[in-house]
């Protein structure tokens, strides 16, 4: 997998290496965390200097994730001091090579990798044929179901290996998916408070994950597979606008509903956000039949397409509290009714008013 933002540098290694090699593309750290899951790459090599996140922290998102944790990087970038070259080792970098480098030179890198470390020998889920129809049906806005059209008349003449995953779950109204249908939605949002009140005012309609900064948005996106994103604008590293044009972008997240929540009320404001891919705006504060409201929206219009997930929402919270990260103190307040008793009253107040006006 060539993973670097670059489309000249992109063409250029994979020219190189397509000689010998299968290669599979990716333009940002989001897009290589979402397509590693059907593509397999026995190696990654990976431009540093990529918007929002950069190469060093998808080689640890990646190390991070047990299913890729062997998965090696090779670093392939221009910047070549000392202090970048023992970061990206620091981040599981397997080999830091500069730019520009001689294609003949990275395939020689290339083939010395493999006689050093021959790839184990079991076959993929898709054929590079396959993975290429896939990416191309992704590209024009093709569901799920159509992308698993593509695939299965490229592979009609092999017997199946797994049973067909059903198709994504349509539901018109939040209390109408049963508990193992329940969409997931995370909010990014680097107030405690924030996340509380939606984890609360969600409890027992959705599952609710979370990030506190766009960085870790982008891990958790891959990772968590979120049916709808509640972002906030102003955070750390970088804003919810720019992670908002990222996700447009991506072939796998583009097309997911994205509610931006923002203390930000301008109508400027509100216009950007439209325009460059947000779906709802709610103003801060906002209340949880606000919240409650806009999620029945999308549930009333068939927005929700509940996916089948990798990881189990059980499974989430359970290695979420294992985490030894920064958000281990804002964990602190997430338990219901731990520390946060007034925001429980709040949120339960708010909505015995909206039930005696309906």
């Amino acid at each position: 997998m060539v993973v670097d933002d670059d489309d000249e540098v992109r063409y250029l290694i994979t020219t190189a290496l397509s000689t010998k090699y299968e290669v599979v593309e990716a333009n940002n750290g989001l897009d290589a965390l979402t397509k590693i899951e059907f593509a397999e790459p026995d190696l990654v090599i990976m431009d540093v200097k990529m918007p929002l996140m950069n190469g060093y922290q998808a080689c640890e998102a990646i190390r991070r994730n047990p299913k890729y944790e062997k998965i090696n990087v090779m670093f392939l970038s221009g910047i070549d001091d000392k202090e970048h070259i023992k970061k990206g080792y620091e981040s599981g970098g397997y080999l830091y090579l500069t730019k520009p480098i001689e294609p003949e030179r990275l395939l020689k890198n290339v083939d010395l990798y493999f006689e050093e470390n021959p790839p184990p020998r079991r076959k993929k889920q898709l054929t590079i044929e396959e993975i290429k129809l896939k990416e191309q049906a992704l590209s024009k806005e093709a569901t799920g179901e159509a992308v698993a059209d593509v695939v299965s008349e490229a592979v009609v003449t092999k017997p199946a290996k797994k049973p067909v995953e059903p198709e994504d779950v349509v539901r018109k109204s939040l209390d109408a998916y049963p508990e193992h249908e329940r969409p997931r939605v995370m909010v990014i949002d680097d107030d405690p408070d924030v996340i509380t009140l939606v984890r609360l005012t969600l409890q027992g309609r959705a599952e609710v994950v979370w990030a506190t900064d766009s960085v870790a948005a982008i891990e958790k996106i891959a990772r968590y597979e979120p049916d709808l994103l509640l972002l906030d604008i102003m955070m750390p590293k970088f804003s919810g606008f720019q992670l908002l044009q990222t996700i447009r972008r991506n072939l796998v997240f583009k097309d997911m509903p994205v509610v931006i929540i923002s203390a930000k009320s301008s109508a400027k404001d509100k216009q950007y956000a439209t325009r460059i891919g947000a779906d709802k705006y709610l103003t801060k504060p906002f209340s949880p039949s606000d919240l409650i409201n806009t999620l029945e929206y999308f549930a009333r219009t068939g927005r929700f397409k509940i996916r089948r997930k990798k990881l189990s929402y059980d499974a989430i919270i359970e290695m979420e509290s294992k985490m030894g990260i920064e958000e281990m103190e804002e964990r602190k307040f997430l338990k219901r009714g731990e520390r946060r008793p007034e925001l429980e009253e709040f949120i339960r107040k708010e909505m015995m008013d909206k039930n005696d006006v309906e």
